[in-house]
């Protein structure tokens, strides 16, 4: 019976035109579209031509919702990529910087000195001061006169590092010996007068003179070279470039047969961590 009201149809099915039928019309709408996969605009269009315009509004929520869904999709998985790929470059940088330090740290080994005295069996050393005072070093030797009121220090070493040693300067404490005290900072080492070099794995050896009457490690020094009493010297020096500095303490001592030999005592490292 036809009563003169308007009615929808979706799929064969008839729906009345009031508010009710336009609700159920609706969710007829949105199982038709998601059943048939027609979500894209032509569908919606082809719809709408069956349904009216009012169906527009609900065809269009079920495209909008599937598209926001796929981009939210698109975001996190571009943004893990992104993430990832930051992991991936700060572990390569980080292993890329430990391999330059362990390289340096390979390299710096190489070069680096470490000097004590020299061996009995060692070769005979000539010294010349720039005054034509000479003496002669033997293995394991040190050199501790006076002469025309000036005091000579000599003493042979031998470099049991890999690298060549420069020597640059000394730190005097005749009145000292066999003391565990700190040792002077670099700054009031007495500078050598010459570049004295050890080769790696081979000897040389370290001079000094004290030549000013008024030095104030003048009368300690008489004192036990006199009292042929033993003493103490501070050496500084490094590798070939000058880095790498290092202090070894030396004690002089007598020997029986009125010459003087020297020992080591211990080392202290100025450019790197120390050991102790």
């Amino acid at each position: 019976m036809h009563t003169g009201r308007r009615e929808i149809e979706v799929d064969g099915v008839e729906y009345p035109a009031g508010s009710v039928g336009l609700a159920e019309a609706g969710g007829a709408v949105d199982n038709w579209l998601i059943g048939c996969g027609r979500t894209t605009m032509g569908g919606i269009a082809q719809f709408a031509g069956r349904c009216g315009s009012r169906a527009i509004p609900s065809c269009q929520s079920i495209g909008c919702d599937l598209m926001a869904n796929w981009t939210s999709i698109a975001s996190f998985a571009t943004a893990g990529g992104t993430l990832v790929l930051a992991v991936a470059t700060f572990s390569a940088v980080r292993s890329s910087n430990r391999s330059a330090r362990i390289a340096e740290e390979s390299l710096l080994t190489a070069m680096r000195p470490l000097l004590v005295p020299s061996l009995s069996d060692d070769p005979v050393h000539k010294v010349l001061w720039h005054d034509r005072h000479t003496a002669r070093v033997s293995g394991g030797r040190a050199i501790f006169e006076e002469e025309g009121g000036v005091i000579y220090l000599a003493m042979g070493l031998r470099n049991l590092g890999t690298g060549i040693a420069l020597l640059h300067g000394w730190h005097p404490m005749p009145d000292q010996a066999f003391e565990d005290r700190p040792h002077a900072q670099a700054e009031e080492f007495r500078r050598l007068t010459i570049d004295l070099y050890i080769p790696a794995g081979g000897n040389g050896y370290w001079e000094a003179a004290v030549r000013d009457p008024d030095d104030p490690v003048r009368p300690d020094f008489m004192t036990v070279l006199t009292k042929r009493q033993p003493f103490t010297i501070d050496l500084l020096y490094g590798d070939q470039q000058g880095g790498q500095r290092t202090i070894s303490r030396y004690t002089v001592l007598p020997a029986g047969d009125d010459g003087w030999y020297g020992q080591v005592g211990r080392h202290w490292n100025l450019d790197r961590p120390d050991p102790r």
